[in-house]
């Protein structure tokens, strides 16, 4: 499931995956939980905050563009967990 978390974070979700591979939604989540320590939302959410701040500092796109072209669409919700995983907003991280 890793694997489809940093290559398609865009568009994939525990139901897509869950799907793919023939298994319930909520026994994957509870084996990903088991195995990572962590939920799969929150490591989706990980991933595609990770993309956002490398194309912050690589990229002149506008933020809200960069913001759903990882797969987030919910502007306060990005800005909140971008200041609380790198400190400081995402406007202000640029280089």
């Amino acid at each position: 499931m890793l694997p489809q978390i940093t290559e398609d974070y865009k568009n994939t979700s525990l139901k897509k995956i869950a799907a793919k591979l023939n298994y319930n939604r909520n026994y994957l989540s509870t084996v990903f939980k088991n195995i990572t320590g962590k939920s799969f939302s929150t490591t989706l959410t990980e991933q595609r905050l990770l993309k956002t701040h490398e194309l912050l500092r690589t990229t002149a796109s506008p933020v809200n563009k960069i913001m759903t072209s990882v797969g987030i669409n919910n502007k306060s919700f990005f800005y909140t967990q971008y200041k609380k995983r790198f400190g400081k907003t995402p406007n202000s991280d640029r280089l």
